[in-house]
């Protein structure tokens, strides 16, 4: 028994694992939250433990519940819902990396190692006021985000102006941590529209494609289906509606080759060749196109055995 007692004693400890988020876009870019509490609210109501500073979040937006090492989010009624991964949820089971999206705010959550003695983010994050610079150093790291803002836009603009020259020469001019402030923020609203575009885009494209394979697949031709769905995929890789539909696609296709499988040696039992030939045949007609498929091949034996049973010449059956 002590034995025993000894030998659990000495195994590893499984680590624990912890959830965090990370805001990668808005106000709160790059703040990070260590989700140690069994609920977590999220929204626009200054007493939300994240608080999310988005005019499309409702006052409480969502709640994030632990249970375990599992961390659900559920959407608390809120005006605009909530997007994880491109896809609309009112309740999800976070996994690792998955994107949380309230209005134009994306946050990233993983899972990690829990260290009891890492301080948590509310030490590090809420209580920056009482960790501040010194005014002077403080200072110059403002002035310097002020100057990288400033070069930022200059070249963004030069992406988006066509190739056209400017009608003014650009004149130096010193600016004041007030205007830096400001056009830091204009670069940031124009890159956020640009971000919007791109992804309206991808969404018209993907959306195009989704008919595509959905019309082919209720024609049953899914092999054209299919590769509409590997198509979104390549677009937009692990997107779950196209996974969902591939997948779905594909039982669809294993499924009546199986069924005519079943039906032609049904027939062939019952001595009614030609009706087991032409099931035969509709396979090698779906299959025509993947002649190294063992499905094809068997059924092209199948049609040579039922032709010598029947007397007549093997190779005479063309199914195409």
């Amino acid at each position: 028994m002590n034995n025993a007692v000894a030998i659990k004693n000495s195994l590893p400890e499984v680590p624990k694992l912890i959830g965090r988020l990370v805001c990668l876009t808005g106000k709160n870019k790059g703040r990070s939250y260590r989700l140690k509490e069994n609920r977590i609210v999220m929204g626009r109501g200054k007493e939300c433990k994240v608080q999310v500073y988005d005019q499309k979040s409702s006052r409480e937006h969502a709640e994030i519940v632990r249970k375990d090492d599992s961390y659900i989010i559920t959407d608390l009624k809120s005006q605009n819902g909530i997007t994880i991964n491109d896809l609309k949820i009112t309740q999800y089971t976070l996994r690792s990396n998955d994107k949380i999206v309230i209005g134009q705010t994306v946050y990233k959550f993983t899972l990690e190692e829990e260290n009891q003695n890492e301080k948590s983010d509310d030490d590090q994050n809420v209580t920056a006021n009482q960790q501040q610079l010194p005014n002077a150093e403080a200072e110059k790291r403002r002035r310097t985000f002020g100057i990288v803002a400033i070069l930022l836009l200059v070249i963004f603009v030069f992406f988006i102006d066509d190739g056209e020259q400017p009608t003014r020469p650009i004149t130096k001019k010193t600016s004041t941590l007030g205007e830096e402030e400001d056009l830091s923020e204009e670069v940031t609203r124009l890159l956020i529209q640009r971000k919007n575009s791109e992804d309206k885009e991808l969404n018209e494209r993907l959306s195009a494609i989704f008919q595509r394979g959905l019309r082919e697949y209720r024609e049953k031709n899914y092999f054209r289906a299919i590769n509409e769905f590997n198509l979104a995929l390549i677009l937009s890789p692990n997107h779950p509606k196209a996974e969902f539909y591939r997948a779905k696609t594909q039982q669809a296709l294993d499924a009546e080759i199986e069924h005519n499988f079943l039906k032609a040696k049904r027939d062939a039992q019952a001595l009614r060749y030609p009706s087991a030939i032409t099931s035969y045949c509709a396979i090698v007609r779906t299959l025509q196109s993947y002649t190294e498929d063992q499905r094809y091949k068997d059924s092209l034996e199948n049609i040579k055995e039922i032709e010598s049973k029947m007397g007549i010449e093997v190779g005479e059956t063309k199914c195409l």
